[in-house]
This record gives C-alpha cells, structure tokens and sequence, in this order.
C-alpha cells in the first residue's frame, strides 16, 4: 500500500512538474525550430548566390528571430489554451488607473537606474574587474530590436511565467514563496546571454511579486516593457565599458534607483491592501 502511494505522489509530482514547464518548453521548441529553419534559408541563398564567406549561422539576426518566435507562440498557446486565459482572468483591465500606470512606469524607470547604474559602474572600473558579459554588440535593425525586444518578448514572456506558470502554482497550492522562486528561475532561463544573466533572476522576483500584489498580467507587463525601453536609452547614450562617465555619478544613479523602487514596490504592496479591503467592504455592504 505504501509503495501504490509513493507512486502516486511521484506521479503527481512529475505531472505537475510538466504542466509548469511545458508551455515555456513550447516557446523555447519554437524558438529552436525559427532559428534552424532562418539558419536553412540563408545556406539556400548562399548556394544560390555563389556562397558566402560567414556561415549561415554566424549571420542569424537573434532580434528577428526572437519576433518570429514570440509571434508564433502567442498564436500557438492562445490557440491551446485561449479558455483558460479568460476564466483566470489574469488579463483584467480595471484596475489599471492613470495613478497605477504612473508607478508602474516610474518603477520601471527606477529599476533600470539601479540595474545600469550597478553596471555601468562595475564595467567603469579597472580593466581586470571588467568582464566579457557585460559587452553588449551590435543587435541588428533598430525597429526590430524595438518590437521584439521591447515589445513581442516581454508579451509573451510575461504570459508564459506570470500569466501561466505562476497561476498554475498558485492553482496547485504551493508554497507561495516556493512558486516565485521556481517562476523567477525559468525567466532568468530565457536571459542566460549576455548582461542580463546578472539580474534576470531579481527581475523576475519582482515582476512575479507585483504580479501577485495587482491580480493583473497588466502591471508586471507595463513594467517589464518599459524596463526594456529604457536599457535601450542607456544604451544609445553610453557604452558599457567605455561610458565616458565618471563612477560616481553611476553610483548615484544605482543609489537613487534603489531608493525610488523600494519606495515605490512599498506603494503596489499597499495598494493591493487597499483595493482587497475596498473590494471586501463593497462585497459587505
């Protein structure tokens, strides 16, 4: 008999270790098959065209990839589980006020400031601190960095780890804490290349956190969209490793970003108290 339960739970266990990941395991699948089939097309054309000295696969435009990806896996999931996304209702607008759009914007703003500021100021420091990670190159075409990138991805990226992942969690009761860490991890999964592997993870803390504080996929979205937005400033008027700007004033930007997204995360914790302590006094009367 005890043999019959523990294999029912190891089941149950797997099962729902699947129904977490297959849905970001779908993305990535979609993503692996745009990149190889992109990678065919140019090794057609080369053939045709008389070769080409850079292989195919050092020529692969990652930004227009990670648009075709995106696209596809937003039709694909709305596709397979479009019901399930309205009966969560994880896309509820209401709450969305001009004041809570206004922090979710100036959040965004500060937890960039911190993020660039941190590093910024490590990349400005003496050549042996430096690393290879920090070096961001040259993405490719403007605007489709822009809707990928600052657009298509967060979107999808946002559905997959909050709106489903995390909801599933939430569905299966585990531990709450345990659940953000476990959807924190498969975002920082999706940012493995490059800068954002340093705070990926935090980031997606965050996002999960606010995500769980608004009820809606709105807030960490608009948040997660204009985070994006304003790495692409940064990056217009600076280059990491080589900024031209002196350490402190990076430091004040760190420290100032720190401040104002403690202050602000306090106000969404707050506000979420309010609006369930609203919501019951309504429901009372």
């Amino acid at each position: 008999m005890e043999k019959s339960n523990d294999m029912s739970k190891s089941k149950k266990f797997l099962t729902e270790c699947w129904f977490t990941v297959r849905y970001p395991l779908l993305y990535a699948g979609i993503t692996l098959l745009v990149g190889v089939i992109y990678i065919a097309i140019l090794s057609i054309i080369d053939e045709f065209s008389g070769g080409n000295d850079i292989l195919p696969e050092d020529r692969i435009d990652e930004m227009l990839v990670m648009l075709i990806s995106a696209s596809i896996a937003l039709v694909v999931i709305w596709r397979l589980i479009g019901k399930e996304w309205k009966a969560t209702g994880f896309w509820r607008y209401e709450q969305l006020t001009p004041k809570l759009i206004a922090v979710c914007v100036l959040l965004a703003i500060a937890l960039n400031s911190f993020v660039n500021g941190l590093l910024y100021l490590l990349a400005d420091l003496p050549d042996e601190a430096d690393s290879d990670f920090l070096i961001i190159g040259d993405l490719g075409n403007p605007i489709i960095i822009f809707l990928a990138a600052n657009l298509a991805v967060p979107l999808i990226e946002e559905v997959l780890i909050r709106g489903i992942v995390l909801e599933y969690l939430k569905k299966i009761k585990l531990n709450i804490k345990l659940a953000l860490v476990i959807q924190a991890f498969i975002f920082a999964l999706y940012h493995t290349g490059g800068v954002q592997i340093t705070y990926s993870f935090a980031l997606g803390i965050i996002l999960g956190l606010i995500y769980l504080w608004s009820g809606t996929i709105w807030v960490p979205l608009i948040v997660h969209i204009v985070f994006n937005i304003f790495t692409d400033v940064f990056g217009l008027f600076f280059d990491i490793g080589n900024s031209g700007v002196a350490a402190p004033f990076w430091a004040i930007c760190a420290f100032i970003g720190l401040a104002a997204s403690v202050i602000l995360l306090k106000y969404l914790k707050r506000y979420r108290i309010e609006s369930a302590n609203s919501g019951q006094e309504a429901k009372d009367e």
